[in-house]
């Protein structure tokens, strides 16, 4: 009778452990066809929060195999309580269940030969979210990487930590190489200063958006316009995380303006009433002021010579002493009888006589030039005239 009453006493000990678990349990038989393959199994036990998961009452499916309460239940579950019944062993997964439209979090184990005890938890919230994160993060990959517009990541300091594929073409550098640098190593020296300011701005909250027309310096060394519109990421406390720049490359239409601009004034100054003089002055103050060049200077043909006729910026003695391009023979003073094309010296004179090449990297295709170190022009010279 003290056996019967202990054990009593424990079957509801146990039962009100199993009643008041916040994880659904059930205890199942596994029946097995004639060749001992499960094909289905029997509910011989259920608590209340497996009822509240599954919205199946324990009074409508104890006693009744699972394919008389779910007909079309899918035979991953057979199969896979089987094994635990025949073999054994315990399993843990996550599953999809087409019957309860839930995700389940499942344990299953035998607590004796052909039994199958599982506790299981409704994940489904939580399985969505994680879903939902990760077509997120897919799609903003692919938008990341398939952008038209150059998009990239940089930490709170400016480095960068992600580029996409029109950042590189834009800047000329790859993204390993983009990775190890800052924005400042590529942002033009007169355009650091606001950069900075607008950087600063979106660090401390000031605003929530920047855009600025900016020049960044190019891998070859070139210079590029763009339209940069910038944000920064901020976790749930307000932190700063990141800083995400938006690039447009604004070049050609930079160039097309400039260009027009120019024009425009170009012809508002041709238009105004002026002698020849007055208006060569007036073109050539223009050009100083738009190409920010110290000294700027006009050559004409005067007989077989080019000297100035006008120049702006150059000391006199150094317009006195090379006024002239034509060689001389210095015992006479006089200039050489010889053609004007082999008479001319120094770079001004192999642009008018038009003994260039566009193959230099120096010459424009229309036979300018333009270097900062003539003395090396002038060295490689007969590699291209």
């Amino acid at each position: 009778n003290r056996l019967d009453e202990q054990l009593r006493q424990s079957e509801q000990h146990n039962r009100r452990l199993i009643d008041g678990m916040p994880n659904g349990f059930a205890l199942h038989e596994i029946i097995c066809d004639e060749n001992g393959v499960p094909d289905d199994y029997r509910f011989l036990k259920v608590n209340t929060a497996f009822e509240k998961v599954t919205g199946l009452k324990a009074e409508d499916i104890i006693g009744r195999t699972v394919l008389q309460v779910l007909p079309n239940l899918e035979p991953f579950w057979i199969a896979t309580y089987g094994k635990v019944a025949l073999l054994g062993k315990p399993i843990h997964f996550d599953r999809f269940s087409p019957e309860f439209q839930k995700y389940y979090d499942v344990h299953a184990f035998s607590p004796k030969k052909n039994q199958i005890a599982t506790v299981f938890t409704d994940i489904t919230e939580r399985k969505l979210s994680e879903i939902a994160t990760s077509h997120s993060e897919k799609l903003f990959r692919r938008t990341f990487d398939l952008s038209p517009i150059g998009v990239a990541m940089l930490d709170v300091k400016g480095h960068f930590v992600k580029v996409n594929q029109e950042v590189c073409r834009i800047t000329g550098f790859s993204a390993e190489e983009l990775c190890q640098m800052t924005f400042m190593d590529i942002t033009h020296p007169d355009d650091i200063e606001s950069s900075k300011e607008q950087a600063g701005a979106l660090l401390q909250g000031n605003v929530d958006q920047v855009q600025l027309d900016k020049r960044y310096i190019r891998k070859d060394g070139s210079m590029i316009w763009t339209r940069v519109s910038s944000r920064m990421i901020r976790d749930s406390d307000n932190n700063p995380l990141y800083f995400i720049p938006m690039i447009e490359d604004i070049d050609e239409s930079k160039k097309l303006a400039d260009e027009q601009s120019v024009l425009l004034d170009l012809l508002r100054i041709i238009t105004e009433e002026s002698n020849l003089s007055e208006l060569v002055i007036k073109v050539l103050h223009f050009l100083k002021n738009w190409t920010k060049v110290d000294a700027i200077a006009l050559r004409l043909k005067r007989g077989m010579d080019y000297p100035y006729y006008l120049t702006l910026g150059f000391p006199e003695s150094f317009v006195e002493r090379e006024t002239s391009i034509c060689r001389r023979d210095f015992d006479s003073g006089t200039f050489n009888k010889t053609d004007i094309a082999a008479s001319v010296e120094c770079m001004c004179g192999n642009v008018i006589v038009g003994q260039s090449s566009k193959f230099a990297s120096f010459l424009t295709k229309g036979g300018s030039f333009y270097t900062n170190s003539t003395t090396m022009l002038l060295a490689g010279l007969d590699d291209y005239c």
